[in-house]
């Protein structure tokens, strides 16, 4: 499983995608050095709970910052109260 991409966006991202491709975690987390935030919707029914948690643990637990949004689902995750907060916390530090 993974995430299916638009060809512009692969041209910015710091890491190798092949084009038309989905992202496998085993492969392209560890190209992923940087501190990484994970925002989670408790009730997203497109990407559910077992996949992003494998997501989650495909990361060294010091380099990632998981962020579950209690009620929230799939769409409308930056409505969401939490997520803004979730984003300013994580860049500005907290």
């Amino acid at each position: 499983g993974g995430i299916r991409l638009k060809p512009d966006t692969l041209n910015r991202m710091p890491f190798t995608v092949p084009e038309n491709s989905f992202i496998d975690k085993k492969t392209i987390s560890p190209q992923i050095t940087a501190p990484t935030l994970v925002v989670v919707a408790e009730h997203d029914a497109i990407v559910k709970a077992e996949r992003s948690e494998r997501l989650i643990e495909a990361f060294p637990r010091s380099q990632i910052t998981v962020k579950t949004l209690q009620g929230a689902g799939h769409n409308g995750l930056a409505s969401h109260p939490e997520y803004l907060a979730a984003l300013r916390d994580f860049v500005v530090g907290k």
